[in-house]
C-alpha cells in the first residue's frame, strides 16, 4: 500500500520500506507531482494511478543524440554526443460529469559527452518543472470557459540575436534561456448546431536568463472573437477579429499595438483530399521609444494554402504554402514565407516512416541589424512500436541557413534515437 499526505507544511510519501520526506523549503506543486509519480511506479507497469476522481499516467524517455553544430553557431560549432532523459506526468482531475482540470508536468535532461559547458547542469535551471494547465468549466449545454496556463524553460540559441548595453549585436551563444508563460481564457457560446462564437483573452511574457538577449523580453495582452459556421460536413468557415499589445521590457526594441481581420475555411472535397485556406488583413502601429533604429510600420495581407491527401490506407502526404508575419528580434517585424511537404507511411509491421521538407524565407522591416535569410531543413523519422507501453523513435534532421549578415547562417546535421516508455 502507498502513500502520499501532508503533515503541517511536509510532504510524506509511504511505500513498503521506501520513505521520504519533502520540507516547504520546496515547491509544493512540484513536491506532489514526485510524490504521485513515485505512486505511479510502484502502482506497477502498465498501471495508471487512479484515487476517486483523480489520474495520472507518467511518461519517460531516454535516448543519445549527436549533433554536428548544437549552438547554431557560423564559427564555433562544437560538435558532441549527448544523453538525453525526460519525465512527463499529466493528471487529470473530474470536478464533476461536465467540468474537469488537466494538469501537466514535465523536465528534461541533457549530458554531453565530450562539451561540459553544453551540459544542462550549467544552466540556470538544471531541471525545470514545464508546465500546462488546463480547466473546463461548462455553464450549460450551449456555454462554457475553458481557462489554460502553460509555462515552458528554454535553452536552444536557434535564431537568437541579441543586442547588448553597448548596441552591439550578439549572434554566438551556447544557451538562449528563457522562460515562455503562456495564460487564456475562452469563453464559447455554440449558437447553434452550425454556428459557434468564442471570446478569448490571453496573455504571454517571454523573460530571458541570457542578458545578452535582454531585447527580447516582452509582455503581450491579446483579445480575440472568432465564428465558426458549419456549411455541411465537410466545409467550415471562420471569421476572426483580434487585438494585441506588444510591450517590451528594455528600450531596445519598439512597443506597439496592432489588429488582424482573418477569414479561414476548411474543405474536405472528398474522403481522401482536404483543402484548408486563410487570408488576413494584419496592421501593426509601432512606437518609436526603441533604439533599433526601425521606423515601420505593418499593414499587409497575409495569406496561407494546404492540402491534405490520403493516397491509401497506409500513403498519405501534405503540401502547403504560408506567408505570415511576427514581431523582429532586432526589428519591428519580420515577413516570413514558407513552403512545406510532410509524408508519412505507416504500411510496416509496428513501425511509421514520415518525411518532411520544408523552405522559408525571411526579412526584417528595418532597422541596424536587419536580415534577409534563407532556411532550408530535411527530416526523416521511423517510429517502431517496441511493446505495449514502449516506443523507440530515430530520426536524421539537416538544417542549413545562409544569410545576407555575416555570422548569422549556419549548416546542422542530428541525428537522434529515443527510447519512450509509458507507465
Amino acid at each position: 500500500m502507498s502513500l502520499c499526505s501532508w503533515q503541517g507544511h511536509i510532504l510524506v510519501y509511504r511505500h513498503s520500506c521506501h520513505f521520504f520526506t519533502v520540507s516547504n523549503a520546496a515547491s509544493r506543486t512540484a513536491a506532489l507531482c514526485w510524490c504521485t509519480a513515485a505512486c505511479l511506479v510502484t502502482q506497477g507497469w502498465g498501471q495508471t494511478f487512479q484515487a476517486g476522481r483523480y489520474s495520472a499516467s507518467l511518461e519517460a524517455t531516454t535516448g543519445l543524440e549527436w549533433n554536428s553544430n548544437p549552438t547554431f553557431s557560423a564559427t564555433s560549432q562544437l560538435p558532441d554526443l549527448f544523453w538525453t532523459a525526460g519525465v512527463s506526468l499529466k493528471s487529470k482531475w473530474e470536478l464533476t460529469k461536465e467540468n474537469n482540470i488537466s494538469f501537466t508536468l514535465g523536465a528534461d535532461y541533457r549530458d554531453a559527452f565530450e562539451h561540459n559547458e553544453l551540459d544542462s547542469r550549467k544552466l540556470k535551471y538544471t531541471f525545470f518543472p514545464n508546465t500546462n494547465f488546463e480547466a473546463l468549466v461548462r455553464f450549460s449545454e450551449v456555454l462554457y470557459l475553458h481557462l489554460n496556463y502553460e509555462i515552458t524553460y528554454l535553452t536552444s540559441p536557434v535564431d537568437a540575436v541579441g543586442v547588448d548595453a553597448n548596441g552591439n549585436l550578439t549572434t554566438e551563444a551556447i544557451f538562449y534561456e528563457r522562460i515562455s508563460s503562456n495564460g487564456s481564457a475562452s469563453l464559447q457560446w455554440d449558437l447553434s448546431d452550425f454556428d459557434t462564437l468564442t471570446f478569448t483573452l490571453s496573455r504571454h511574457d517571454l523573460d530571458t536568463f541570457t542578458r545578452a538577449f535582454a531585447n527580447t523580453e516582452l509582455t503581450t495582452h491579446a483579445v480575440s472573437a472568432n465564428w465558426q459556421h458549419l456549411w455541411n460536413k465537410g466545409w467550415t468557415t471562420q471569421l476572426v477579429a483580434s487585438q494585441s499589445w506588444n510591450d517590451y521590457w528594455q528600450d531596445l526594441q519598439n512597443d506597439s499595438d496592432g489588429q488582424s481581420y482573418s477569414l479561414i475555411t476548411t474543405w474536405k472535397a472528398t474522403d481522401f483530399l482536404t483543402l484548408v485556406g486563410d487570408v488576413g488583413y494584419y496592421t501593426t502601429k509601432f512606437d518609436s521609444n526603441g533604439t533599433n533604429g526601425d521606423r515601420s510600420d505593418l499593414g499587409g495581407v497575409y495569406w496561407g494554402i494546404e492540402a491534405e491527401h490520403s493516397v491509401s490506407e497506409t500513403l498519405s502526404y501534405s503540401l502547403g504554402y504560408r506567408h505570415t508575419t511576427s514581431l523582429g528580434a532586432v526589428s519591428n517585424y519580420k515577413d516570413l514565407h514558407t513552403v512545406m511537404w510532410a509524408g508519412t507511411y505507416s504500411g510496416f509491421n509496428r513501425s511509421t516512416v514520415t518525411g518532411r521538407l520544408g523552405h522559408e524565407w525571411v526579412e526584417d522591416s528595418g532597422g541596424r541589424f536587419a536580415e534577409t535569410a534563407r532556411r532550408f531543413s530535411g527530416q526523416l523519422e521511423w517510429q517502431f512500436q517496441l511493446g505495449p507501453q514502449l516506443d523507440l523513435t530515430s530520426f536524421y534532421r539537416y538544417t542549413r541557413k545562409t544569410s545576407d549578415r555575416a555570422n548569422r547562417g549556419y549548416e546542422q546535421h542530428m541525428a537522434v534515437t529515443q527510447l519512450t516508455y509509458t507507465f
